[in-house]
């Protein structure tokens, strides 16, 4: 190859974002070399506004006896529930039974914990907040307060992720065929497994409040991500066959 020549494919098919004057003049490359392949990836984010607020709330009691503890807990969590019954559009759900015991240590005295969390779910702050001050009333204790994105929600969103991140590659697979005075011939090696990516605002921790006023939540945006790769395998524009762009 004479002095002036400039394969290697054309000095590059490793820089994707290789100038137009890299490609000028760029020969085929030679019969029986193997097409020219761009390794691409790209990353898309769509914003998603969280329609789900979350509370969890604490019941826990201390005792010398085991049953008194529980039966105090049992006792906070039947009148929880029969304020939430009156909750239009809140959803409970009641997890995290447990009981432990605490030997005598710095001179406090042996005893028992109980205690149980009660999950509370709604898409309307009105309804929600509100009942979260009553069983803050209760004695029940705020662990975390926050907007998700619904799994149905984030699944879309991904979807939409990754359409955008296949869309955007393939916007760049063109761009740099065109710039190597190539056309895109194929894609292979298509992976998705690269995302969605959830990046969700997990429910904030919160203390209890001396004052037993609702408390006060805002629903900030949320990032889905999504990266996709793939092989392109670029022609010649002079050979045979229809390239696809």
């Amino acid at each position: 190859m004479g002095a002036g020549a400039k394969p290697i494919w054309c000095l590059l098919l490793t820089i994707a974002g290789a100038q137009t004057a890299l490609a000028q003049n760029c020969p085929p490359p030679p019969a029986g070399s193997g097409p020219p392949v761009l390794h691409l990836s790209e990353t898309a984010t769509i914003h998603v506004q969280p329609t789900l607020l979350v509370a969890d709330l604490v019941a826990s009691a201390e005792s010398p006896v085991a049953v008194t503890a529980q039966r105090r807990v049992n006792d906070l969590m039947a009148q929880a529930a029969s304020r939430v019954e009156k909750a239009a559009g809140v959803t409970v759900v009641f997890r995290d039974y447990a009981t432990s015991f605490t030997d005598r240590s710095n001179g406090v005295a042996a005893h028992w914990t109980a205690s149980q969390t009660l999950e509370l779910r709604g898409k309307v702050a009105d309804s929600l907040l509100p009942l979260v001050g009553q069983m803050q009333t209760l004695g029940l204790a705020i662990g975390n307060l926050g907007w998700q994105v619904p799994q149905d929600e984030l699944d879309a969103a991904g979807r939409q992720a990754r359409l955008k991140a296949l869309s955007s590659l393939r916007q760049e697979a063109v761009a740099a065929a065109t710039t190597l005075g190539l056309s895109v011939a194929a894609y292979q090696s298509i992976d998705l497994s690269g995302g969605p990516i959830p990046v969700v605002d997990r429910p904030r921790s919160m203390m209890a409040m001396a004052a037993m006023a609702p408390p006060i939540t805002t629903a900030d945006p949320q990032d889905v991500t999504a990266t996709v790769t793939a092989d392109v395998i670029l022609a010649s524009k002079l050979g045979s066959g229809t390239p696809t762009h």
